[in-house]
């Protein structure tokens, strides 16, 4: 048995072969110039160096640091900022986020301050164990960039912190701190290195007043 081709396109359904073909490239070249989907990036602060390094421990006795609570957006690992014009205002940044939340980072980043600052002999996180000894806690108030307003941007950081004895028998001390770092460029680099700048100026006045109230957690 032989088996023949039938062609059953016509000469009229041919003519439409450029247009199909003209179609598929439009969408291939479509495809191919959209822009790259953008890239997370994570941020973390820098060394804690203190202005101030003790020979002697000031502080007498363990120190133990608490995770900080964060009120909303603060407490969230994407970068926040707001716009000078609309204070009452608070965004996030897209694609730019802490590599973990404030509130755990700056638990570390303090427990790490007050070993180099040699402010106390022993500093911990708090399930460490051990008796006696004393508590910092912290409250993030702020913790975000300001934008806009024809002026150069800056980072602003807010908390309170709080030194109390292991056993909440009595706080020895408490404070209220503000610091606003400018910026010098406005890469997101600089952003961090303003963050990093903003908490150690914040943790130096912190120590810096627990020397002058001569805390005690023996």
């Amino acid at each position: 048995m032989r088996l023949r081709w039938v062609n059953n396109i016509g000469s009229g359904d041919r003519s439409r072969y450029p247009i199909v073909a003209g179609l598929f490239v439009v969408a291939f070249v479509t495809n191919c110039s959209q822009p790259p989907v953008p890239e997370n990036h994570y941020y973390r602060l820098g060394d804690a160096i203190p202005a101030v390094v003790h020979q002697t421990p000031p502080i007498e006795g363990s120190v133990q640091v608490k995770a900080m609570r964060a009120d909303g957006l603060a407490g969230q690992r994407p970068i926040v900022y707001s716009e000078r014009e609309r204070p009452f205002e608070i965004r996030q940044y897209n694609y730019h986020y802490w590599y973990e939340a404030p509130p755990n980072m700056l638990q570390l980043q303090l427990i790490d301050y007050l070993s180099a600052s040699g402010a106390s002999g022993v500093v911990k996180l708090p399930d460490s164990g051990g008796a006696g000894g004393c508590t910092v806690n912290g409250h993030i108030r702020r913790f975000e960039r300001l934008v806009g307003d024809n002026q150069p941007s800056t980072v602003l950081v807010e908390m309170d912190l709080r030194l109390e004895r292991r056993d909440y028998s009595m706080t020895l001390f408490a404070g209220s701190y503000r610091a606003e770092t400018h910026l010098t460029d406005e890469q997101m680099d600089d952003v961090v290195l303003a963050f990093n700048s903003a908490v150690t100026e914040i943790f130096d006045h912190f120590v810096e007043n627990l020397v002058e109230n001569s805390a005690t957690c023996g």
